[in-house]
């Protein structure tokens, strides 16, 4: 199998993450593998994080991510600051 995907739902926004497996692999014996780890919203925002982890800590990036996208989730639902206050919390004069 070369990539799995799981579909979950969070407050009505719905994410895939996509692994792929072997994207890059050390060429000797016992050489390290990585795999990337792609998750995205299926709706109408442009939430996309793509990253790429060791075989070790392949569940602990995908349990991130999942979380990462409930954060997101959570701060674009309950963050009521026009984009004008984010900007000038950024520096922006």
């Amino acid at each position: 199998m070369n990539e799995m995907n799981k579909e979950f739902e969070y407050r009505g926004y719905r994410f895939n993450i996509n692994v792929k497996f072997n994207t890059r692999v050390e060429k000797k014996i016992g050489g390290k593998r990585w795999h990337t780890i792609i998750t995205n919203d299926m709706g109408v925002s442009n939430y996309y994080i793509k990253n790429e982890a060791e075989d070790d800590f392949l569940i602990l990036f995908v349990e991130s991510a999942e979380r990462l996208a409930k954060e997101w989730v959570d701060k674009r639902i309950d963050n009521t600051q026009s984009t004008d206050e984010r900007l000038i919390e950024l520096g922006f004069k």
